[in-house]
């Protein structure tokens, strides 16, 4: 009887420094993805009337929106999705890239690495329309 609560007590073990170790190299990922996440001064200058969509994945955090620009103004964002752990109030930078109308907007504190994903998310819809032109 004692050797299988060993043995149990053994791949209860196991299980939990695999566990851990999966995680540990999931958060190595995503600490890169977000080292690698570059934002620019993006605006609408240049895109044609229309709706956009972005997205970024950083593991831990993803973004997807839909950006609508109408006279070169980028007039909506919608946060289609934010997947995220503690990162809500980061969904705060879409109003701030509403009003300066660049996603050259600071993070929101508390939230930087949420924030940057909704961004990069931004600027990947932004680029989707750059090259369609505004006439």
């Amino acid at each position: 009887m004692r050797s299988w609560k060993k043995k149990i007590a053994a791949v209860i073990l196991l299980a939990a420094i695999g566990g851990g170790v999966c995680y540990y190299a999931s958060f190595l990922s995503y600490k890169k993805a977000i080292n690698k996440i570059e934002i620019t001064d993006m605006t609408a200058e240049g895109i044609a009337d229309g709706t956009y969509e972005g997205e970024s994945d950083a593991g831990f955090i993803r973004a997807r929106v839909k950006v609508t620009v109408k006279d070169e103004k980028i007039a909506d964002i919608e946060l289609v999705e934010h997947k995220n752990d503690r990162g809500k109030r980061a969904e705060k930078v879409v109003d701030e890239v509403l009003r300066e109308q660049t996603t050259d907007v600071d993070t929101v504190s508390g939230a930087t690495n949420s924030s940057r994903v909704i961004l990069e998310a931004i600027e990947r819809a932004l680029q989707e329309g750059e090259g369609s032109g505004a006439e």
